[in-house]
């Protein structure tokens, strides 16, 4: 499940970050490590560690994870070049006309930028854009943005601790799970149905429910319990009434629905009725 940023802006690349949730938990090894989430942007003449699958040398995208190492300029300097294109969301890496081998490169975007603070790997940025300018037929290269971690950091917070599943085993009795956003801070709930007999009949009715007018309000519903699947009903708010008043059946024995909520929504509740006689 993708949950972007409600406030992203494709003009500006502005709040240019987004969350996975993964339907597998992530196996750490020599590969793979989690890391802490930087508290803030490091100063200037610091040194950072950006790394990708970008574009190498020879113009194609990498086999091998690459990395470079790069200073920071500091705000004033990043802004100075940049002027209004660089909002609070962003911070800049690298030097001013540097070789391309000390730059992030297509195909890096959302790659991590590390900052080691007193010895600990912190993740303070994600690769975002940048720009070249040419001055009388000569290209310079100017400094890479970068999405700040650091003012992400209590969303990202709150998108992380909000996630939870509900599981519900389809009974006898019509059974009803009903939550609101105004007592909870999640974004996305994910109800979990268990049929122990035959078949199972799902009828989601939402209560006082509005999505506001924004393209990543959305419910998808899944036959099973495997997100790698494509869901038998991804509705997103132009087309989900017409779905959901009439009711939503399932002939296997485990259902998923997942829904991405948008900022302004009043209860949804969610009913499970008896299996139906064969």
């Amino acid at each position: 499940m993708v949950i972007p940023h409600g406030y992203y802006n494709d003009m500006n690349i502005s709040n240019d970050i987004g969350l996975l949730h993964l339907t597998e938990p992530l196996v750490f090894n020599d590969f793979v490590q989690p890391i802490k989430l930087a508290s803030k942007i490091p100063d200037a003449g610091a040194t950072v560690t950006t790394s990708g699958f970008g574009v190498d040398n020879d113009g194609y995208l990498a086999e091998h994870l690459l990395f470079i190492h790069q200073t920071t300029p500091g705000d004033f300097y990043c802004r100075e070049i940049y002027q209004s294109y660089v909002d609070d969301s962003m911070w800049c890496s690298g030097d001013l006309d540097s070789s391309m081998e000390h730059r992030s490169t297509p195909g890096d975007s959302g790659g991590p930028v590390v900052f080691v603070d007193n010895g600990e790997p912190t993740l303070v940025g994600l690769v975002s854009w940048s720009y070249d300018d040419n001055d009388n037929g000569k290209t310079l290269l100017l400094y890479d943005v970068n999405t700040a971690v650091p003012y992400f950091k209590s969303w990202v917070e709150e998108k992380t601790e909000s996630v939870s599943f509900v599981y519900i085993t389809v009974s006898d009795e019509t059974q009803e799970y009903t939550w609101s956003s105004l007592q909870s801070s999640y974004d996305t709930e994910y109800i979990k149905l268990q049929c122990v007999v035959n078949h199972c009949r799902i009828l989601i009715r939402p209560l006082e429910i509005k999505f506001p007018d924004q393209k990543y309000s959305r419910v998808a519903i899944y036959d099973s319990w495997d997100m790698d699947q494509y869901p038998s009903h991804d509705l997103h708010f132009e087309d989900y009434n017409d779905v959901l008043y009439k009711g939503v059946s399932s002939e296997s024995k485990q259902m998923m629905i997942a829904i991405l909520k948008g900022e302004e929504i009043g209860d949804m509740t969610v009913k499970i009725f008896p299996p139906t006689p064969e």
